[in-house]
C-alpha cells in the first residue's frame, strides 16, 4: 500500500493494489480519519471539516457527500441502515444511507 492513497485487497490483506481512479479524486491532502463499509460495494470515508465521500463500486470511484454537518469526524460505523459519524467533540452524527 502506498502512503496517502487508497489501496484495496481482495485476499484478506495478503496483497494490496492501488486504486488509481480513486486516488486521482482523493488526493493525499484529503484529511481522512475513518472508513465504514455497508457491504462489498458501498463504503464511506470521513475526516476533518465535514469531509465525507461515498463509493458504490468497491472503491473504484468516489463522490463527495455534501449534506453532512461541518464537524471533524474521527470515527465511522454502520448501524441500522444509518452511517454513524463520531466527532472530535464527542457528538454522534447520523446520516441516512
Amino acid at each position: 500500500a502506498q502512503s496517502g492513497g487508497i489501496s484495496k485487497s481482495e485476499n484478506s490483506g495478503e496483497d494490496w493494489y492501488n486504486l488509481q481512479q480513486a486516488n486521482r479524486v482523493l488526493t493525499p491532502n484529503t484529511p481522512f480519519t475513518a472508513s465504514a463499509f455497508l457491504n462489498k460495494q458501498e463504503g464511506y470515508l470521513c475526516g476533518w471539516g465535514g469531509v465525507l465521500w461515498q463509493t458504490l463500486d468497491e472503491g473504484r470511484n468516489w463522490r463527495e457527500v455534501s449534506n453532512v454537518p461541518n464537524y471533524n469526524y474521527l470515527a465511522a460505523s454502520i448501524w441500522k441502515g444509518m452511517l454513524v459519524l463520531g466527532t472530535d467533540d464527542a457528538r454522534l452524527v447520523f446520516v441516512r444511507i
